[in-house]
């Protein structure tokens, strides 16, 4: 699998793991796309017990490490060879990222019996400016031409896609799969408690979850924040004044990330409607959530109000007043078997059987 900016508990980090969960022989090659704000940079090949050879973090990301990037997916590419690992199957998670797989497999002599291409974020925030429009619809349309198997992240990306790039067979999706945290206490036994675990930026609501939290708190409900992101810093400092409100910082460890959600009640997916990417998004914190057994508050344009998941506008008193309310209402179906949970897992299973039927 080759992708750009691998970040803890990421789209590209889940399906890996998902895949590794299922005994496939999963690898992973992770460079950071310039211009991202935070990245973690990694070549890996864990079902061939091969370590990590290159580890990078930085505030941001300079455009030169373009290059750099393209030598290390040659690198990862060279060591696969070396295992001489049979029935490869390559997944690239972008356009780029899977037409610098296939050059870089294709120059290590590494023999691939099947390609899939994953639009994981398809967005119209991308083919806004004439010349990177111009850019991403030619590696998008080329990469489709070029796949075996295409997937989108939603069902409005897959349609987006079949409009402007022409693949082979019809686009099929997957989405995000959830984090695997396990069975946590039942609902009705958890505290007072919500949580939001994710990116810290604007088009994250950072504003509208500082005030949220302020409110909430003042109200002796209990907020935990767990996140990074461009307004990490402003959110820490505006939460360390606050009563029952704490900060955790960007949290890796999957036991610590489980005791967190299984300690709350409602998780808060907060995405402004304006942004652009939001209208094609599908949400790790809402999958996270239901997960764990939580109610959520969601603001992302495509959620379903559904009495498990509540829908609010992107606005602070409906945010605090649909925590309140879901708070004391018991989910209307079990979240961890929420359709998009067990939507999730389907998708998977159906991506695998299209990317190993093919000839």
């Amino acid at each position: 699998m080759v992708t750009h900016a691998e970040l803890p508990n990421g789209a590209a980090h889940r399906l890996t793991q998902a895949l590794l969960s299922q005994g496939y022989n999963a690898a992973l090659c992770a460079n950071p796309l310039p211009g991202a704000s935070r990245w973690r940079a990694e070549v890996l090949l864990p079902g061939a017990r091969v370590p990590t050879v290159l580890r990078d973090e930085a505030r941001s990301v300079p455009w030169w490490r373009e290059t750099r990037s393209a030598v290390d997916v040659v690198v990862f590419a060279r060591r696969l060879a070396r295992t001489e690992t049979r029935d490869v199957m390559v997944v690239g998670c972008d356009p780029v990222s899977f037409l610098e797989g296939i050059a870089a497999f294709c120059l290590s002599g590494v023999q691939v019996r099947a390609t899939a291409a994953w639009f994981v974020d398809w967005s119209a925030q991308r083919l806004v400016r004439r010349s990177s429009r111009a850019t991403y619809l030619g590696a998008a349309r080329r990469t489709a031409r070029l796949a075996d198997v295409v997937a989108a992240i939603t069902p409005a990306a897959a349609a987006a896609v079949s409009q402007v790039a022409r693949p082979k067979n019809e686009v099929r999706v997957l989405t995000n799969q959830p984090l695997q945290v396990g069975s946590g206490p039942v609902w009705t036994s958890r505290p007072l408690s919500v949580v939001y675990v994710g990116g810290l930026s604007s088009h994250q609501g950072a504003e509208i979850l500082l005030e949220a939290a302020r409110r909430l708190g003042r109200d002796g409900i209990t907020v935990e924040i767990a996140g990074g992101g461009p307004a990490a810093s402003a959110v820490a400092a505006g939460v360390s004044t606050l009563p029952n409100v704490r900060f955790h910082g960007v949290v890796e460890d999957i036991d610590k990330l489980s005791r967190l959600l299984h300690n709350a009640r409602v998780g808060l997916a907060l995405y402004d409607h304006h942004f652009p990417q939001y209208g094609y998004g599908d949400s790790l914190k809402i999958k996270d959530y239901l997960a764990a057994g939580m109610r959520v508050v969601s603001t992302l344009p495509s959620s379903v109000d559904d009495g498990t998941v509540t829908v609010a506008g992107y606005d602070v008193t409906e945010v605090v007043e649909a925590t309140r309310t879901a708070l004391l209402e018991p989910p209307a179906t079990e979240p961890s078997q929420h359709p998009l949970v067990l939507g999730a897992k389907q998708s998977l299973r159906d991506f695998v059987w299209a990317v190993e039927g093919v000839q």
